[in-house]
């Protein structure tokens, strides 16, 4: 599905035993609450939000493409499912990133997956943070928390960059910063 709004905020619900696709979301004026239940996995291809975005997935995975926000972004996997991303910037705000399967890269490349422009990455797993391949991320305070699994994270950034909180209980910890911060 595609969807456009002007002014306000939107809120969208969506229940599919089966993969949903967000091709195109549009929201000039506002937040955006986007959640998905069912047995399907939720893949938002594309989203441009001018205010914070909030997109969740209670049983299944959650995929993201391309999303774009001006304010703070919540991802979120509920009861199950993994979160994988491409491309998520957060031009001013913070991110935040739940999963109860693991957080992944979408597509394993070299370029930025995570751009927090508020300073703040928050990243909780229940298995693994980058298990497959590191995620590349752009953050000046980091918090990296998963129940078991590894954690791998390359940080970008010409600021100083904290790691407030980083643990797993089995499993290694790779994290790298670069940028000059």
């Amino acid at each position: 599905f595609s969807l456009s709004a002007g002014l306000g905020n939107v809120w969208v619900g969506n229940n599919s035993a089966t993969q949903t696709t967000a091709d195109n979301i549009q929201v000039t004026s506002g937040n955006l609450v986007l959640g998905q239940t069912g047995a399907g996995p939720l893949f938002v291809s594309q989203a441009n939000v001018n205010g914070a975005a909030q997109i969740s997935s209670n049983s299944s995975s959650l995929m993201i493409g391309l999303v774009s926000a001006q304010g703070n972004i919540a991802l979120a996997t509920t009861s199950a499912g993994d979160v994988a991303v491409d491309s998520l910037t957060s031009v001013a705000g913070n991110v935040s990133i739940n999963s109860a399967g693991s957080i992944e890269e979408l597509s394993a490349d070299a370029d930025v997956d995570i751009s927090a422009g508020g300073g703040s990455l928050s990243m909780a797993a229940v298995s693994g943070i980058g298990n497959l391949a590191s995620i590349e991320t752009s953050a000046t305070s980091l918090t990296l928390v998963t129940n078991q699994g590894k954690v791998a994270v390359a940080n970008h950034s010409s600021a100083a960059a904290i790691v407030d909180s980083i643990s797993t209980s089995s499993g290694d910890i790779a994290i790298t910063q670069s940028g000059g911060g």
